[in-house]
């Protein structure tokens, strides 16, 4: 989104030339403008920036330089595609570590928690609980579905403690750890049945996540620490 943003920025056309030197810019929405974009090189270095007014008649947007006097007339279209909150910018693929850097699981669902580490060979332990067959496939899948995760649509509120969309009492949490950092994943309720509202830690983002990714972490979940097979029932006692 970053990259399309810059090149509508650098493809910025007047549509037409409003004012030269206005006395007052109140009259265009500039004295307190709708939007300012500034661009930044190097450091603090302000390449420059664009203010964003009201609208004219036509639909126009007024629009000046902060360094010039001049105030234009832009398509107003170019106020609709910015962002109205940072977490839009982000990339949809949240996870910024790769499978292989993940060397340790914190998985609760339901009330059950499971721990997994993997060791200096590289061999995935079963912590938690302390009896269980560990499915190494079942376990790589997981892995790979929380590294892939992406967003289908970022929420505006990020909080530091999330209480929305059922994230005070997650269906299921996924916490990844690597050399560098942990990873927290938190799955909330459905309200559509088609995406599920979801928080993940770094970078910090509350968002939307398809129910068929919510149903691959689930099934992968459920395949590391398969339950144990259900105990053939007793034979009733012979009658005397």
């Amino acid at each position: 989104m970053v990259a399309g943003l810059l090149a509508d920025l650098q493809d910025l056309q007047a549509r037409e030339f409003t004012a030269d030197v206005p006395v007052d810019l109140e009259p265009y929405g500039l004295t307190v403008p709708q939007v300012i974009v500034t661009l930044k090189g190097t450091a603090t270095n302000i390449v420059a920036q664009l203010l964003l007014g009201g609208l004219d008649g036509a639909g126009l947007q007024y629009a000046k330089l902060a360094t010039e006097p001049f105030v234009y007339a832009v398509d107003a279209a170019l106020a609709e595609q910015l962002p109205t909150h940072p977490p839009a910018l982000f990339a949809r693929r949240l996870a910024t570590l790769e499978a292989g850097q993940v060397t340790r699981l914190v998985l609760e669902r339901a009330g059950e928690r499971t721990v997994l580490e993997r060791d200096a060979d590289q061999t995935w332990k079963l912590l938690e609980p302390t009896s269980g067959v560990l499915d190494v496939d079942g376990l790589q899948a997981l892995v790979n579905a929380l590294v892939e995760i992406r967003a289908v649509e970022f929420l505006p509120d990020s909080p530091a403690e999330p209480v929305a969309c059922g994230l005070d009492n997650p269906a299921l949490t996924i916490a990844a750890t690597t050399a560098e950092k942990n990873y927290v994943l938190k799955i909330g309720f459905t309200a559509d049945g088609e995406t599920y509202c979801a928080w993940w830690s770094d970078p910090e983002s509350l968002f939307m996540v398809s129910a068929a990714t919510v149903a691959t972490l689930q099934k992968t979940v459920l395949q590391v620490v398969p339950p144990p097979a259900a105990l053939p029932a007793e034979p009733p006692p012979a009658a005397p």
